[in-house]
């Protein structure tokens, strides 16, 4: 009734950013494609980086909205997990776009946009999703 506990909230936002480097690592090496996994000076991330962030900030929004004012014990572990997941699904479409398996172009490009999707989720927790008294 009260919605997921606070360490299944939590537990989302260590462990879901860290199996998608490992997931996109082990992709690109198991694809028989040895140059997924060179260094492309060419494509450091930026890209990738405001694809995924652009993509994912959306939903987290719309997520926010619909959830608006409705969680009474810990809504700024929602708000993180709201923003992983949706940032999740964001860098999975930009995955499936890029070429690029090189190990810090996966952790800058793709990874850290969901992090930071995840800390700005803290911060909409914060502000859209507590309850509020009448003001």
């Amino acid at each position: 009734m009260l919605g997921r506990s606070r360490a299944a909230l939590l537990s989302v936002v260590a462990f879901w950013p860290a199996s998608l480097l490992a997931w996109r690592l082990w992709c690109s090496a198991s694809a028989h494609v040895p140059e997924a996994l060179l260094a492309w000076p060419s494509r450091p991330g930026a890209l990738c980086f405001g694809l995924t962030f652009l993509l994912g900030s959306w939903p987290l929004f719309a997520l926010a909205m619909s959830r608006r004012r409705s969680d009474p014990t810990h809504p700024l572990s929602l708000g993180a997990a709201l923003g992983v997941a949706a940032g999740s699904y964001a860098a999975l479409l930009v995955d499936l776009w890029c070429p690029v398996g090189y190990p810090w172009h996966v952790l800058l490009g793709h990874v850290l946009p969901v992090l930071l999707i995840g800390v700005v989720g803290l911060a909409v927790g914060h502000f859209a999703l507590g309850l509020r008294g009448e003001e």
